[in-house]
């Protein structure tokens, strides 16, 4: 949708003409926040003054554009807010990143106080010595000194794609490999069921050179599965590295919710307390020695920033980092590698001038902008779409061996005698399930079913979600090979409320139904 808008390719110096490793990064250091302010100098002016905007309604108003938002990983983050690898780059010290405690913001009004009364070129001893004593790197003019009513260390937010996918599940997966083995969770993950919504990892998760985000957000939604029951050295009860676990599983959930409220704020902070509460099993398992990880301190961030921000996927560096291949791979292979950089500015301006040309064509073309499609509220929308026709009919004694679903004939048996008497309780058929008699032989059989679920939070305005669930029959290969039966597990609330049951998570009236 052309939303983000490429403004300058930053430069990559190695600093080659420099003997000392710390004059290289002070210099890249410099040189990046001088750039950073060549970008941003139009905020400058405008944020203080305001400019003429024309909003979408076809007002003109004036308007007062501020740096708001910067979202980047931790070494970004520590980059921006000239503060040490090892410390958080909002305020926390590198001795208290494991503590359950928020730290505090540092004081920018001080900090810019200070830049103003020192020269770092007139005064190098005394604004060095004033640097370290605040903690905060001698930067030469960081950029964000001269914007006005910006607050870097309040604009820094949690990065979902390094904070957690590639930074506390890696952790994660790291330690239960050293408390139950990697054989032992590799062999669970290669005969976990085939499931058509969750990727299957055939040959275990310690293969793997370099894990994308992706691939751990799949990961996680089996790790949970993979050690119930595993037993730790010593004869040690796994009930606090289970709960430890469930807590960052929970918050990493929690946290990229399309909306909050503050009971979903409030469940997100107990999840991240149910893991401090239990983390000291990886202490007792000799797997850690402390938790001071940036990247864990940096969830107690997370509750504030939506609080100020919005949601997390407003500032997710999963979807800049998409532009990578669009913005600089794909340029970059369409130059012919001598003096790229011209090439590549002048490709993109291009690619983006035919873009707009092609919408104005469109536009053109057909008179007026296309209206947006909304789907209308109500709820006359059908909850359950399946296919006009069945895939097949079979025999009970067919669905029960081919779809694996061996429970099947008594399943139907409780479910008709439940429907023809609706006083017998369900759970208690068991007199009369062995002896009904079914009237037919066939039974339609659907393999795909769609399910709209509506917002969780109740919230009218929102989109529905779109699932599907699947099964297929078990078949051959065309090597010969036998491909078992598929099918996805269902969780039907049947709380006697009418479905109005817990807000979030599987509490309350709720039934699996296998091979739906």
């Amino acid at each position: 949708m052309h939303a983000q808008v490429l403004l300058a390719y930053l430069p990559v110096a190695r600093m080659d003409h420099m003997v000392t490793n710390s004059s290289k990064r002070r210099a890249s250091q410099n040189l990046f926040h001088a750039c950073m302010r060549r970008v941003l100098c139009p905020l400058e002016q405008a944020g203080a003054e305001g400019v003429q905007m024309k909003s979408g309604d076809g007002l003109v108003r004036r308007c007062h554009p501020i740096l708001a938002v910067y979202a980047g990983d931790h070494p970004e983050q520590c980059l921006v807010a000239c503060t040490k690898a090892t410390e958080c780059p909002k305020g926390g010290s590198s001795s208290s990143l494991g503590e359950n405690v928020p730290c505090h913001t540092r004081d920018i009004d001080h900090i810019l106080d200070a830049l103003e009364e020192y020269d770092p070129l007139e005064q190098p001893r005394e604004y060095t010595a004033w640097c370290n004593g605040i903690g905060i790197k001698p930067v030469l003019n960081p950029f964000w000194k001269f914007l006005p009513y910006a607050n870097i260390y309040q604009s820094i937010t949690p990065d979902v794609l390094h904070q957690l996918h590639q930074g506390m599940t890696k952790h994660l997966i790291s330690w239960l490999q050293s408390a139950f083995g990697t054989p032992e969770l590799d062999h669970r993950c290669r005969y976990l069921p085939l499931n058509h919504n969750v990727r299957h990892f055939s040959k275990g998760i310690s293969g793997f050179s370099r894990i994308s985000g992706k691939e751990h957000a799949e990961i996680c939604k089996v790790l949970l599965g993979l050690i119930i029951g595993l037993p730790l050295p010593n004869n040690c009860s796994s009930d606090k590295l289970l709960r430890a676990v469930r807590g960052i599983l929970d918050f990493l959930y929690l946290a990229q919710l399309p909306s909050h409220t503050e009971e979903t704020l409030n469940d997100m902070s107990a999840a991240l307390d149910a893991f401090h509460t239990n983390k000291s099993i990886f202490i007792e398992l000799g797997i850690r020695d402390d938790f001071n990880l940036p990247k864990l301190h940096s969830l107690l961030h997370y509750a504030s920033s939506i609080r100020l921000f919005g949601t997390t996927d407003n500032y997710n560096t999963e979807h800049s980092e998409r532009l990578h291949i669009d913005l600089a791979k794909d340029a970059y292979a369409a130059t012919n590698r001598k003096d790229e950089l011209p090439q590549m500015v002048t490709w993109l301006e291009r690619k983006e001038a035919i873009t707009r040309f092609d919408d104005l064509v469109q536009w053109r073309l057909s008179g007026r902008l296309p209206p947006p499609k909304k789907t209308p509220l109500g709820n006359h929308r059908a909850r359950i779409k399946i296919a006009k026709y069945p895939t097949a009919s079979m025999t009970i004694e067919h669905i029960c061996r081919d779809y694996g679903a061996s429970d099947f004939r008594t399943a139907l048996a409780k479910f008709l005698v439940h429907y023809q008497d609706p006083q017998v309780p369900r759970p208690e058929p068991q007199d009369t399930v062995p002896h009904f008699n079914f009237d037919f032989t066939l039974i339609p059989v659907f393999q795909k079913m769609k399910i709209q679920i509506k917002d969780p939070q109740g919230h009218p305005e929102a989109d529905d979600t779109l699932d599907v669930v699947h099964t297929r029959r078990q078949s051959k290969a065309r090597s010969g090979r036998k491909l078992s039966a598929r099918f996805d597990t269902v969780l039907v609330n049947v709380s006697p409320d009418n479905g109005q049951g817990e807000r979030s998570g599987i509490q309350g009236g709720l039934r699996a139904l296998d091979g739906v």
